[in-house]
């Protein structure tokens, strides 16, 4: 199972390792255009980043401690989806249900590189604009919330 979720955390940084990083919203374009789940894995992975980040930042710097947290609450949604359909995926292939454990470990692998991703875009943003929202952020933050919102339902 282990070697499941590692293969999943393969096919979600394979972008990556031919240096094309893709942001959330693009994430979710691909799952749509293939139908392939693992790219919805992905972007919900991205998004938990990128909402823990952003949940952090606007508690720490705005001192806006309930926006933080509903960020939080998201992104904490997000990995709970994440961690399903990556399931039903490993099940679809013929394997039991993937141990939070390794789903875990192949998420932290994709956040990391997502914090450092999106903490990057933030700085240059607030350096050239003085404001943590750039394009890129903005979208990836309605497309979070939209996969959230449609999530829930």
């Amino acid at each position: 199972m282990k070697y499941l979720a590692l293969s999943t955390l393969l096919f979600i940084s394979s972008a990556s390792a031919q240096n094309q990083w893709l942001n959330a919203s693009q994430m979710s374009d691909k799952a749509m255009e293939t139908g392939d789940v693992l790219y919805m894995v992905g972007a919900l992975q991205r998004c938990v980043a990128l909402q823990s980040l952003f949940g952090a930042l606007v508690e720490k710097r705005a001192g806006e401690q309930e926006a933080g947290q509903t960020y939080g609450m998201m992104a904490h949604r997000n990995f709970a989806n994440a961690y399903q359909i990556n399931s039903m995926k490993e099940k679809s292939r013929g394997a039991g249900v993937s141990t939070v454990e390794s789903f875990v470990e192949a998420t932290i692998v994709v956040m990391e590189e997502a914090s450092n991703q999106y903490g990057t875009l933030i700085t240059e943003n607030q350096a050239r604009d003085g404001d943590l929202i750039g394009r890129v952020i903005e979208v990836d933050l309605k497309t979070c919330t939209a996969l959230y919102e449609g999530m829930l339902k």
